[in-house]
């Protein structure tokens, strides 16, 4: 919990510690959605036992760095009958010249790496309201450097992205909306959630629309969770 990890947040190039739990030098490292590969994955339950291995060699595929190590993390997100759906997060080493000299300097040994968006989501899980395992939902955060976009069926991601601010947010969603499709099958959209301020899905009109205060909200808190 959150008096027992420390937590490092890196945003807008710096660096700060606001939890600080933990007598060690081991933290949690959350980063905006935009600094990380995050992909959801059904994994084959052959690889149950090694699935930081199994998600590392898909990450190396995928990443812009594939002969540098990569720091991957994850969460089971659903069991199935042919294996766990997981949530995963990655963090190649090319791409964390700018964290990495801060963290030494910090004395800091980054053990996880985690999504501040995906903690402002876990928070606020309650306040989305209960969905059937067929409703399809889209959540939107909107952040410093990206809007970060899940696609929910029922209880689960099916598509995590990243949106550049400025996007054409219409057009995004309904990428995400055929890789949604690709992934778990066709469903209807059903709602848009905005998560917070600074997004206008006025135009949007694939879906009704809603908005729910997040002003409350303590994304470290999410982050805790999963520490």
């Amino acid at each position: 919990m959150a008096d027992e990890v420390k937590i490092a947040v890196y945003e807008n190039g710096e660096l700060s510690v606001p939890v600080k739990g933990g007598n060690c030098d081991e933290a949690v490292l959350a980063l905006p959605l935009d600094r990380l590969l995050v992909k959801v994955v059904k994994v084959p339950e052959a690889v149950r036992e090694d699935i930081c291995g199994f998600l590392t060699d898909i990450f190396k595929k995928i990443s812009p760095y594939p002969d540098e190590s990569i720091k991957v993390s994850y969460e089971t997100v659903r069991e199935t009958e042919d294996g766990p759906v997981v949530l995963a997060a990655a963090l190649p080493e090319g791409s964390t010249d700018d964290i990495a000299e801060t963290l030494d300097q910090a004395g800091l040994n980054v053990t996880r790496v985690d999504s501040l968006a995906l903690g402002v989501l876990r928070v606020a899980w309650s306040r989305l309201g209960i969905a059937s395992d067929t409703s399809r939902r889209v959540v939107l955060i909107a952040g410093n450097s990206c809007v970060s976009l899940f696609v929910l069926d029922g209880d689960c991601p099916a598509v995590v992205r990243a949106v550049s601010n400025g996007s054409d947010l219409k057009r995004e969603i309904m990428l995400s909306l055929v890789e949604a499709d690709s992934f778990a099958g066709p469903a209807e959209l059903r709602e848009i959630i905005v998560l917070g301020d600074g997004l206008d899905c006025s135009g949007i009109e694939l879906a009704p629309a809603r908005t729910i205060d997040a002003s409350s909200l303590d994304p470290l808190a999410g982050i805790a969770e999963r520490a």
